[in-house]
């Protein structure tokens, strides 16, 4: 079982880690308001950490997305975002917009905020989840025949 402390560091790692992604992101708005490409800030992002955290891994454009959209900064004019963004803002879950446009789960919740922690924190020198050590355990028991 995690401790307060774990979890607590899991949460400053989130924030930090929406907030560095954030402010680069804002910082390359250009003047006229055009927001920058997800790739541009994902590499602007990934040189930031990669200075700061040397057993760190890359971040992918998909991830850069949607801790973009966690953080409430991310603006595009793709229509599938901004269907999924305002159903979701009226109080539709994954599912609920998959029955209303015919989408599929992984188009879905590729346009959804992060609704607990930011997946895969090891690679960005974070903790891994409860849920991810416990999956591991399961999968471990599982491929050595237990």
């Amino acid at each position: 079982m995690r401790t307060d402390q774990e979890r607590l560091s899991q949460k400053e790692i989130t924030k930090e880690l929406l907030d560095t992604v954030s402010r680069i992101y804002c910082a390359m708005i250009s003047e006229d308001g055009t927001p920058p490409g997800i790739r541009a800030v994902a590499n602007a992002v990934n040189e930031k950490l990669r200075t700061e955290n040397k057993s760190y891994k890359e971040l992918s454009t998909v991830k850069c997305r949607k801790l973009l959209i966690t953080a409430g900064v991310y603006e595009s004019d793709n229509e599938t975002f901004n269907l999924v963004s305002s159903l979701h803002k009226r109080g539709m879950n994954c599912q609920d917009i998959q029955r209303e446009t015919g989408l599929k789960h992984g188009i879905v919740n590729a346009y959804l905020p992060y609704s607990k922690v930011v997946y895969n924190m090891d690679l960005l020198g974070g903790a891994k989840s409860y849920d991810a050590l416990k999956q591991e355990r399961y999968r471990r028991k599982r491929r050595e025949g237990g």
